[in-house]
């Protein structure tokens, strides 16, 4: 697979890319895009190397957003400032190929079989929250973000910011017998425990 973490540019794939990119041209990225949804409309699987692509040029675009990861390398900054503030149309056509990625891909399974799939679940989930959420002119204040829900994560135990938290219900669907249970979680750790293929995406949509 040609990766030595979980993360969207732990790959010779992502790097690979970041060479071959040129700041201020987007082309490159909106043909990624428009290839894996392509793929993705079609129902057939994306391949590993299509899919680690378009999840880092997907980074990108968040970066330019206001939402770079951690782990953006130094070499990915002059496109992040090349991108300056990405076209609506563009934004669209990472949210659809990160969908169709995590959907329908190679990549997903290879990361189900291996050592860490939890580890890269909460990446990808990471992906999802961040280019999802608005450019960073129009996030939400700093104290809004972190207000407490007063929920602990039923995962890892931990107090849950309100934007964080998840809630579901459970109950046995073959009786109409016993009392149904709610439980808290972060996004990502619910996300962490699934298989990756069916991690939660969470996409608001335009008009919010």
């Amino acid at each position: 697979m040609g990766a030595w973490g979980p993360g969207n540019f732990e790959n010779d794939d992502a790097l690979d890319l970041l060479g071959e990119l040129s700041p201020g041209d987007a082309g490159p990225l909106e043909k990624l895009f428009d290839a894996a949804c392509a793929a993705g409309m079609q129902g057939e699987e994306i391949d590993a190397t299509a899919a680690a692509q378009a999840l880092a040029a997907a980074e990108l675009v968040s970066a330019a957003r206001g939402h770079a990861p951690d782990d953006l390398p130094d070499d990915a900054i002059p496109l992040v400032k090349g991108l300056k503030k990405p076209a609506a149309n563009l934004v669209e056509k990472a949210i659809s190929a990160v969908s169709y990625v995590l959907m329908r891909s190679e990549l997903v399974e290879l990361w189900a079989e291996s050592d860490e799939p939890e580890a890269w679940n909460r990446v990808a989930s990471g992906l999802v929250s961040r280019l999802d959420a608005p450019v960073r002119s129009q996030q939400l204040k700093k104290k809004e973000r972190n207000a407490d829900s007063g929920c602990l994560c039923s995962f890892c135990g931990e107090s849950i910011p309100v934007p964080e938290l998840v809630t579901l219900e459970m109950r046995r669907p073959w009786s109409s017998a016993g009392v149904s249970r709610g439980i808290y979680a972060h996004e990502a750790c619910l996300n962490a425990k699934l298989h990756p293929r069916h991690i939660v995406q969470w996409w608001t949509p335009p008009d919010l």
